[in-house]
């Protein structure tokens, strides 16, 4: 299979299946959860984890991660591996997305096309995923995470010279929510994850004027909000960023995630699945 191909089976299920049946089938497969976070990467299933030999090389990030993942899932049959790649935020520009109208199947390609005046200032390449709404399902309101094309070309291609097959990259705060909402644990609405790079909080806010309490489980949307943890060091950006936080209603986060630890410790609290239920 060429990263062109399995480019475009990412793009399938990043697009929440545009084409109709393959997102599902390809996430069916997933059987594998890894995560990155800092100079770490964990095989979520079994908590075993493996130092990264220098995350800050942005040649060889790939490479080392590929590196890790072979020797993390040595002892196991690679070749029926299907893996979910969970980045952390920084790797992603995100962005809220408000569509009227659009069917899931649509707002992939018309996010593309988009994509210009979204952002104007990107001229490379983007890859996109998009977060639907888990709590009411709304698909007119969602956030956008887009990954460099690059990036991703390099993981699928430093993976596929493991002989490790990746299905998906996703950020890791972004996965916990939906994963949270798809068993159940819809108490945990707003999570914040906070690593060396960046601060990243992802939940429900409300859109516009609420005027009476029935109204206001009507009224939430999925929201997000980065920073940069060195912006924070300015006072003036640190107070800017509290009150984003306070207007979007995401000022009191149910779940903060600081490291690797708290991320299992969370998903074992939880009987979070790491893998597709039906695997």
């Amino acid at each position: 299979m060429t990263t062109i191909d399995v480019l475009e089976k990412l793009r399938v299920l990043f697009a929440g299946g545009r084409r109709p049946g393959a997102a599902d089938t390809l996430a069916r497969r997933i059987n594998c959860t890894l995560m990155v976070f800092e100079d770490q990467l964990c095989d979520l299933a079994s908590g075993q984890r493996i130092t990264l030999s220098d995350t800050s090389d942005e040649p060889g990030f790939a490479e080392n991660i590929a590196a890790a993942a072979e020797k993390l899932l040595g002892d196991q049959n690679t070749e029926s591996k299907c893996i979910q790649l969970l980045l952390p935020p920084s790797e992603f520009l995100a962005q809220p997305v408000s569509l009227p109208g659009l069917a899931k199947a649509d707002m992939h390609a018309a996010m593309h096309l988009q994509k210009a005046i979204r952002l104007p200032e990107q001229e490379q390449p983007l890859e996109l995923s998009l977060s639907f709404d888990p709590v009411n399902g709304s698909e007119s309101h969602a956030i956008a995470w887009w990954l460099p094309a690059e990036t991703a070309n390099q993981l699928f291609d430093a993976m596929a010279a493991k002989s490790l097959f990746m299905a998906a990259i996703l950020p890791r705060p972004a996965w916990l929510l939906e994963t949270c909402f798809a068993v159940g644990q819809s108490a945990t609405r707003v999570i914040m994850d906070c690593d060396d790079t960046m601060y990243t909080v992802i939940g429900h806010t409300v859109i516009g004027q609420v005027t009476s309490a029935s109204a206001q489980d009507e009224d939430k949307a999925l929201a997000c909000l980065q920073t940069s943890v060195k912006d924070l060091d300015d006072s003036e950006i640190a107070g800017l960023w509290q009150t984003e936080l306070i207007k979007s209603g995401l000022s009191q986060p149910d779940l903060r995630l600081e490291s690797l630890d708290d991320y299992l410790r969370f998903m074992r609290g939880h009987s979070l699945p790491v893998a597709h239920p039906d695997v």
